[in-house]
């Protein structure tokens, strides 16, 4: 069984999907193109007490944090791109995995 998305993870999977873009996704994009990507269990599929889904919770305020952090940009309401600082942290993050 695989494990829960975490924020780490979902850190990782925006910051590529951003990456691969060629242009700025507005957050359904992501978080609809994040699900593709990773084998969801149990847990991730339950929903919260506000009602949402865990795992597209759990990416949606992953993507807050990284435009607060500054790795990805707000191009209008609720549109992102990665930037520059992002592209190195990602970058930084893949080469721990390998």
């Amino acid at each position: 069984m695989k494990d829960p998305l975490n924020a780490r993870l979902a850190k990782l999977l925006v910051l590529q999907v951003l990456a691969e873009s060629d242009k700025p996704l507005r957050r359904k994009e992501i978080v609809k193109e994040v699900g593709k990507r990773v084998k969801l269990t149990d847990h991730d599929l339950e929903r919260t007490k506000s009602g949402r889904i865990r795992w597209e919770a759990t990416v949606r305020w992953t993507i807050s944090n990284l435009a607060r952090e500054e790795l990805i940009d707000k191009v209008e309401m609720g549109t992102y791109k990665i930037n520059e600082k992002g592209l190195r942290e990602l970058r930084e993050d893949m080469s721990k995995l390998a």
